[in-house]
């Protein structure tokens, strides 16, 4: 793997082999092999400093990188800390979940049929995990996701206009608002109205990047009810400048804000338990199908965000 080598050469040159750390490259959200959303997942990084964690997940880019360590609570299976190569972040939806999976499938946990349940200590706390298990395999990993949260609609439309690089009409022929909600991960969120519109969608990252300062979130996500697939209900996209992601190929923290905020405005019909499906990068190559639950039977929306793993490389980091 090119980023692992380039990485191992600057470290090997500066102060000599430390350390071999086993990684596991797993795809998350994918249909195919290849497909959905990367992560590097570091099975045992006990001992790493914060430093030597963003040393690493720089050297992986641009793919989100989880290093698991040892819990504090009682009640976590495992510990895991997510980094982009910009930056650490409190959550990420797809790390979470292909950290789970690969933990799985490397034999940490004891899986039960159908489903085995798993908690994970993060920077946002105790997150749990569904391992929905048949035989020895696992065909979904579900995440439930925090209740959400929902700002103030956003209304700089000429900066979002440019952000987008698309004119100020296709943003106002949409009659719902742009805004800020989160279940663990900040996202804004932007409705259009085509397929097309979506697709022509060619972002100005610096700008977006002062969108999301503004806005204080992580991600701007812009979605169509026009789908590509006929089982799709949204078909998304998501930019996250301030975490040194252009574009991402399937996010779950911010499709789990999208699933809250159509169910919330009444944009799609609306069940005790409403299901929906979000398609992601298909623009960029990596097609990707995001599941996601809203629980709407209790004085708050609860919201689960799951999908498909599937393993794609296991190397080491020379450190």
């Amino acid at each position: 793997m090119l980023t692992t080598r380039r990485l191992a050469d600057r470290l090997l040159s500066r102060r000599g082999i430390v350390r071999k750390l086993r990684f596991i490259q797993a795809e998350v959200f994918a249909e195919t092999p290849f497909g959905g959303n990367p992560v590097v997942v570091v099975p045992d990084a006990a001992g790493l400093s914060w430093e030597e964690m963003q040393e690493v997940a720089r050297g992986m880019e641009p793919v989100e990188t989880a290093f698991v360590t040892f819990p504090e609570s009682d009640d976590a299976d495992f510990c895991v800390r997510f980094f982009t190569p910009r930056t650490r972040v409190p959550f990420s939806g797809h790390p979470a979940l292909g950290t789970a999976y690969v933990l799985a499938k490397e034999g940490r946990f004891d899986l039960v049929e159908p489903i085995t349940k798993v908690v994970s200590e993060t920077d946002i706390g105790l997150l749990e995990i569904d391992l929905y298990v048949d035989g020895d395999d696992i065909s979904r990993v579900v995440l439930n996701e925090q209740p959400p949260v929902f700002g103030e609609p956003f209304e700089a439309l000429g900066a979002m206009a440019g952000g987008l690089n698309i004119s100020l009409d296709a943003l106002l022929e949409v009659a719902l608002p742009m805004q800020r909600v989160s279940t663990g991960m900040p996202t804004l969120i932007v409705p259009l109205q085509s397929l097309e519109v979506v697709q022509y969608v060619r972002p100005h990252l610096a700008i977006l990047d002062e969108v999301c300062a503004v806005a204080n979130v992580d991600c701007v996500l812009v979605y169509t009810m026009e789908t590509i697939r006929k089982d799709a209900t949204a078909h998304v996209r998501v930019f996250a400048p301030p975490l040194g992601v252009d574009e991402d190929p399937a996010t779950g923290g911010a499709n789990g804000a999208l699933g809250a905020y159509l169910v919330h405005h009444g944009i799609i019909p609306v069940d005790p338990i409403t299901r929906i499906c979000c398609e992601q990068g298909f623009e960029i190559g990596r097609p990707s199908l995001v599941h996601v639950t809203i629980d709407t039977t209790g004085d708050e929306l609860h919201v689960r965000v799951g999908g498909r793993v599937m393993r794609s490389v296991d190397g080491h980091i020379f450190f």
